[in-house]
């Protein structure tokens, strides 16, 4: 069990081994977790058309010479979860992977884990039937998610995000567990 009060509030989550539907299984209970705030980033942006956005940033990982940064944004009434890619050349990239319309993302556990050479990222999460929800490729334009094959957006909450049906890349055991981060939706 891992505890952890900070300024926004108490956050108590309770860190359990799944297994996984989508060859995940042995792998969920490696390494340590880290609490959603440590490192968070909070923000509020302006959309081209006006409207406020705020964006949670839960935490980055580092996976060849990308940088992922791993948020949560927030609109007036919807909610994306998703990453953003950086390389230090050219523009941030971000990519979406779980979208509500209620402005709420199901509390959760989230785990990155990359492959021994750090060329490809899974991002898995501890939600029933949504064990694996994106793969991405270090250095390409397009991950694979719930929503399908979806390449990047040049803003955290695209109007809209689909692609088409893929299934997901199996998960290899000996993949490498990069973070963990433990979140509340209604505590962010």
């Amino acid at each position: 069990m891992l505890k952890y009060c900070g300024t926004i509030g108490c956050l108590l989550a309770i860190l359990s081994s799944s297994s996984c539907q989508n060859g995940c299984q042995g792998v969920h209970g490696q390494g340590r977790a880290n609490d959603v705030r440590k490192g968070v980033g909070k923000k509020v942006v302006h959309t081209d058309s006006g409207q406020e956005m705020e964006i949670v940033t839960l935490g980055d990982v580092r996976a060849g010479n990308e940088l992922l940064s791993f948020y949560v944004a927030y609109g007036w009434d919807s909610a994306i979860l998703g990453f953003s890619v950086s390389t230090g050349v050219g523009p941030v990239r971000y990519f979406p992977i779980y979208g509500s319309t209620d402005r709420g993302i199901p509390s959760g556990v989230l785990t990155i884990f990359a492959s021994k050479a750090e060329d490809e990222i899974w991002v898995c999460s501890s939600w029933k039937d949504n064990e694996i929800l994106a793969y991405h490729r270090v250095g390409s334009e397009t991950i694979v998610s719930g929503s399908g094959e979806m390449k990047s957006f040049d803003t955290p909450m695209p109007d809209y995000f689909s692609g088409r049906p893929l299934p997901f890349p199996a998960l290899p055991k000996s993949a490498v567990k990069k973070a963990t981060y433990n979140y509340q939706d209604e505590e962010l």
